[in-house]
């Protein structure tokens, strides 16, 4: 921040988010109660063989990170018995051993490092397999180390997260090279051969960008533990919100209907302006709030069971009615271009409106809750997509006349 203000010493966005920097009282970790538990759990573990102390290896890995990552002090690395380990290495999975061979290399680098120089060949073999990769090798000068692999021509748009996965892997379980490579073998499309496109598969990452995403648990975690506050109490209350933006839904689509039908009358919109302003304004703020489901996602407990196509009926609906509202004015004043995107919303939202309904129906039958009113919207917002969509069609096609009738869409698109 103060290098921003110093780049942009104009910003007073930028100065008050500095002045709120400031002003945020400072956290001593060693006061926290986590920090007191994290200490006591060290002592409780300290000294004693991982074997001695459990056969969960994999909750073990994930206790002695966390513990190293709370304070280094608290390095249970030593407990480790790394060979051991490899010897049952079947026995785990990937992301677990490379989560143990990551807190050795921190915690205790020189045994780490003697191991890895007396086993670095099973290592390679081991990940080549475990990433389902062709090819793993280092390069002549040390430094780098590349991996090759297939991308199926249906995983073509996922290039980039297969390269990061694989890179994320076997950094976590040798951090000691500068730079990680990931290739892609993929099939060649005949009719792409003449165009220069970018591969997303192809990777050549330095270490440090890597291990910043070790962090993001952390960081995910510190947020989940934040919008926790954002969440509502009950499922009706909830349930009640998603409807009353539904209903200014409902009512932005018919003063929308009702706006091109006063154009096309030749009459001034007066009020309904305001009032399409308004929803718009209305709906915005609800739908960028953050409202989450009853225990939507908290860190530490079991995820509540809201389906997870909501993100989905979101982007589907909810934002297309969003990009209408935001271009219905243009379209009003029939710019071809925002005209053409305001109708390509409209259908996209309608063609999503099942889904959505289709959501909330289930966990209004599950819940046993608002279901009769649920059934009632429902039925306006079908009515009311339906007659803007003709509405919008026949506005397209027509001048503002003196014998237009408010009806005439209806039977114009009914013929």
């Amino acid at each position: 921040m103060d290098r921003l203000r110093t780049i942009f010493p104009d910003k007073s966005n930028i100065d008050y988010l500095c002045s709120l920097r400031d002003t945020i009282p400072k956290l001593n970790l060693a006061d926290t109660d986590i920090y007191c538990f994290c200490k006591a759990l060290f002592k409780k573990l300290d000294g004693i063989d991982l074997f001695e102390i459990t056969s969960d290896v994999t909750s073990y890995s994930v206790i002695t990170y966390w513990l190293y990552n709370i304070d280094s002090d608290y390095n249970l690395s030593k407990n480790i018995p790394l060979q051991k380990i490899w010897d049952e290495k079947e026995k785990y999975t990937v992301d677990v051993i490379s989560l143990i061979m990551y807190t050795c290399f921190c915690g205790n680098k020189h045994a780490y490092m003697q191991f890895v120089k007396e086993n670095l060949s099973t290592i390679l073999t081991y990940l080549k397999v475990a990433t389902k990769s062709l090819k793993l090798y280092i390069s002549e000068d040390k430094k780098a180390i590349h991996v090759e692999y297939i991308l199926l021509l249906s995983d073509i748009k996922k290039g980039n997260d297969e390269s990061v996965s694989r890179l994320k892997t076997i950094c976590k379980t040798l951090p000691i090279f500068e730079q990680y490579c990931a290739d892609a073998i993929k099939p060649t499309l005949q009719w792409l051969s003449g165009y220069k496109l970018p591969d997303d598969a192809h990777k050549a990452m330095p270490i440090r960008n890597i291990v910043i995403m070790f962090r993001q648990e952390f960081a995910s975690i510190w947020l989940k533990t934040i919008m926790s506050n954002y969440e509502s109490d009950t499922v009706s209350e909830w349930l009640e919100y998603w409807f009353s933006v539904r209903r200014n839904i409902v009512n932005l689509l018919e003063k929308s209907a009702a706006c091109i039908c006063r154009i096309l009358e030749g009459r001034q919109l007066g009020n309904l302006a305001t009032d399409v302003d308004n929803l718009k304004i209305e709906i915005t703020k609800k739908l960028h709030r953050e409202f989450k489901y009853p225990r939507e996602d908290r860190p530490f407990e079991e995820k509540s069971k809201i389906p997870e196509t909501f993100s989905k009926v979101k982007d589907d609906y909810f934002q297309s009615i969003l990009n209408y509202s935001n271009q219905f004015a243009s379209f009003l004043y029939r710019d071809p271009d925002k005209a053409r995107l305001a109708v390509l919303n409209l259908r996209t939202a309608q063609s999503a409106l099942d889904r959505m309904q289709g959501f909330f129906a289930n966990i209004c039958n599950e819940q046993g809750l608002l279901q009769k009113y649920h059934a009632e919207i429902c039925v306006l917002e079908k009515q009311r997509l339906e007659y803007l969509s003709m509405a919008c069609l026949y506005y397209q096609k027509h001048r503002p006349s003196t014998t237009f009738h408010k009806f005439i869409p209806v039977r114009f698109f009914q013929i």
